[in-house]
């Protein structure tokens, strides 16, 4: 089940079970509506009512609950997890493959962490230089 991966993995980022900020009671309430549907209409009822839920209601970031996660990463984590978990199920990530290969490049950027926090202090400095005019950048000609 995809969507228990991407709850997963939010769980091991943050130790907090991403169901929790899910399905709270207004979300409940607002799939409830459901019930009262009957079982041929669900589907069609059901594809014409997610998208209002979802529109309201975003997935948080690893970060927001206080999860020590590089810099590196972070990003790249929220995109798979939200992928993999998105309430629209139309709109999930179904290819394992890709999974892979995110959680690939991530082991990836931790185990070159030291070299790109190098890469990036050397980028922030070549910046600051070129704003305040120190760095002798060659002008371009046509």
């Amino acid at each position: 089940d995809i969507f228990a991966l991407g709850g997963t993995l939010f769980e091991l980022f943050t130790g907090a079970p991403l169901a929790v900020h899910i399905f709270d009671p207004q979300f409940i309430a607002d799939i409830s509506v459901l019930n009262s549907v009957a079982a041929r209409d669900r589907a069609r009822i059901f594809d014409q009512v997610i998208p209002v839920i979802t529109s309201t209601r975003t997935l948080p970031s690893v970060r927001q609950f206080g999860a020590s996660v590089s810099g590196s990463i972070s990003r790249r984590i929220d995109r798979m997890y939200q992928s993999m978990a998105a309430l629209d199920y139309r709109h999930r990530s179904k290819d394992f493959a890709q999974i892979f290969r995110q959680i690939d490049i991530c082991v990836i950027l931790l185990e070159n962490q030291a070299k790109y926090d190098q890469w990036r202090e050397a980028k922030r400095r070549r910046r600051a230089a070129v704003r305040q005019g120190s760095l002798n950048v060659p002008a371009v000609t046509s």
